[in-house]
């Protein structure tokens, strides 16, 4: 994202007032995704990913 990275995004989402939806990073680093999940985040996905990798994680949350 340009601009902004996962952390920056996490902390400003959570900051917001706005209602909340889980946040999926789709993420190129090779950081552990419980870095992720501290911050907020309901799930992380490296890259590559294939489309049913994505499909799954998604399915996961079609509740909101």
């Amino acid at each position: 994202m340009p601009g902004m990275d996962g952390r920056a995004f996490l902390r400003a989402h959570r900051e917001s007032d706005e209602p909340r939806c889980p946040v999926i990073l789709l993420t190129g680093t090779s950081e552990p995704p419980d870095s992720f999940t501290e911050l907020g985040a309901a799930g992380t996905i490296s890259k590559p990913f294939t489309v049913d990798e994505l499909l799954e994680v998604v399915a996961r949350f079609t509740d909101c």
